[in-house]
Formats: structure tokens, C-alpha cells, sequence
């Protein structure tokens, strides 16, 4: 077992709500005065988390396990303390509004009037961006149910499922390639990732599938080197000779693979039968018989 001695000094989260901009300082001279140390606490900060500072104890176990942790700590702090006045919810609550406005703007980007127009000044430009405004909403929502974006969400659905599929399996052509980017800069977000899900499970069939027919394809061409090196005498006398190519009995031997399918096929042809051969072996006969009679 280790042990360390960690030491944290003055660590503080403040927002202050009224403060001039420190963006002119090059230098940054006006952030470093702003940071909080053991000898400079500066009091116009408004301190969510107040300064912490404490000592820490760190044991490594090298030994360890479901019962022993890896790291054991033991932290004695001084003071911990959050606070959160008015003017920090107060700004918090606005901030959140402020985003909330600017997505909601965001939408209606492109039928806005420009930003030298005000209701002021232009009063009839932002009228008529308020009406197609809700037109633009209606319009969505009844162009949702029309038989032709169905169409289209459907063809655009089969045609990127296609295309990632083949991509993922490195057989995609350039047309589907190029046809695959150009549905990624047009579908939504959660149109990829829905699409997306749907093509998992198909790309993990047809990886299941190439699979097997390369299986297959192995043991297809292991059985036709096996019938390409096969030869009679080798069945009856065992022999591991080298065929009439002049190639070794080892390289002979490892080519032939035989099936017990194979075997009882060629069997059945000549009228063969292996149970009677063991007999016959195992029987010690004069020389000259003929067996079986």
C-alpha cells in the first residue's frame, strides 16, 4: 500500500453579476488579479462555491479487488459552502430565456427581415414576416401527411440504409458513396440516427451471411483439392506416396481431405463394405483362399 498527501488551496466557482468587461486587456492582467489565492481573496466576487482549501489523503492498493478498493481518500476541508443570491438566479433564469429566444429565432432565420429593417421603420416587412411565420409552421405539418413526402422519406430511407450497409462492408460504388453524403447533408439528425438503427441489424445479417457462404466457399474448394488428389491405391493401401505430380507425401497428405460422406459414396459405387474388410484382416487364412467365398 501507497499513501499521498494531496493539498487543495483555495478553489472557488464565483459569477458575478455586475462587473466591467476585461476583454480590452491584452496582457490579461485584469483575469490573473481576478483569481482567488491564500493571499489575495478578492471581495467583488460573488462566490457560488466559496473558497475551499484542505488537505487529502490518497492510498493506492496494489492489491485489490471486489472487497479492497484500488483508491481509498480521506478529504478534510476547512469550510464547504454554496450560496446563490437574487441577482445570480435573476440572471441564470435569463440567461435560459435568452437561449430558449434564440433557438426559437433560429427556425425562422431565413424569413427574417434584414437587420437594418426594425418594426419601427419597417412595420409592414415584420408583419408579413409574422404571417408566413405561421404559415411556414402550417405548411410543415400538412406537407408531413402528403403521399409524395411520404414517398420521398421512404425512398430516402431504403436508399441510405442501402448505401450504409455497402459502405460498412467496403462494396459501396461511387454513385452510392456520393449519394450517401449528399442524404447525410439533407436529413435531420434524428432521421441518420433512426436510420441508423434500422441498418444495424441488416448489416449484421449480411455479415452472418457473408460469413457462411465463405464458409461454405472454404470447404467447397477443401473438398475439391481432396477429389483432385484422391486416387484409388491410396484407399486400399494406405500408402502416403507422392502423387504423379512428383510433389512430397507431405504436401500429398495435407491436400487430401476426405469426407466419411465421401467415402461411403465411393464405397456404394465399387460395392464396398469396410465391416467386412476389418473381418478379413482380423481373420488369419491359408494362403490362397479366396475370402469372402
Amino acid at each position: 500500500m501507497e499513501a499521498r498527501l494531496a493539498t487543495l488551496e483555495s478553489l472557488s466557482i464565483y459569477w458575478d453579476t455586475n462587473i466591467d468587461s476585461i476583454a480590452d486587456d491584452t496582457e490579461h492582467e485584469s483575469f490573473k488579479a481576478l483569481i482567488a489565492t491564500k493571499e489575495n481573496v478578492p471581495k467583488e466576487h460573488q462566490y457560488v462555491l466559496k473558497l475551499v482549501s484542505g488537505t487529502g489523503r490518497v492510498k493506492f492498493n496494489k492489491q485489490f479487488g471486489s472487497g479492497v478498493p484500488k483508491f481509498e481518500a480521506s478529504l478534510l476541508f476547512d469550510e464547504l459552502s454554496f450560496t446563490v443570491d437574487n441577482e445570480q438566479y435573476r440572471d441564470t433564469v435569463l440567461m435560459i430565456d435568452l437561449f430558449h429566444s434564440y433557438l426559437k429565432k433560429q427556425k425562422y432565420k431565413d424569413l427574417r427581415p434584414p437587420s437594418d429593417m426594425t418594426p419601427k421603420t419597417h412595420p409592414l416587412e415584420y408583419f408579413r414576416f409574422a404571417g408566413n411565420a405561421v404559415l411556414s409552421e402550417i405548411h410543415e405539418r400538412n406537407e408531413r401527411w402528403t403521399w409524395r413526402r411520404l414517398k420521398k422519406r421512404r425512398d430516402d430511407r431504403i436508399a441510405y440504409i442501402n448505401c450504409y450497409v455497402n459502405r460498412k462492408l467496403d462494396r459501396a460504388t461511387p454513385d452510392e458513396l456520393e449519394q450517401l453524403e449528399n442524404l447525410e447533408r439533407e436529413l435531420s439528425f434524428e432521421d441518420l440516427r433512426f436510420y441508423r438503427s434500422l441498418a444495424k441489424p441488416k448489416l449484421r445479417r449480411e455479415k452472418a451471411r457473408l460469413a457462411a457462404i465463405e464458409k461454405k466457399r472454404k470447404k467447397e474448394e477443401a473438398e475439391r483439392k481432396a477429389s483432385q488428389g484422391w486416387s484409388i491405391s491410396s484407399w486400399w493401401s494406405g500408402s502416403s506416396s507422392a502423387t504423379g505430380k512428383g510433389q512430397p507425401s507431405g504436401e500429398a497428405d495435407d491436400d487430401l481431405v476426405i469426407t466419411e460422406e465421401q467415402k461411403q459414396k465411393f464405397y456404394d459405387v465399387i460395392d464396398y463394405d469396410a465391416d467386412k474388410a476389418t473381418i478379413a484382416a482380423s481373420v488369419d487364412l491359408p494362403k490362397g483362399v479366396i475370402w469372402p467365398p
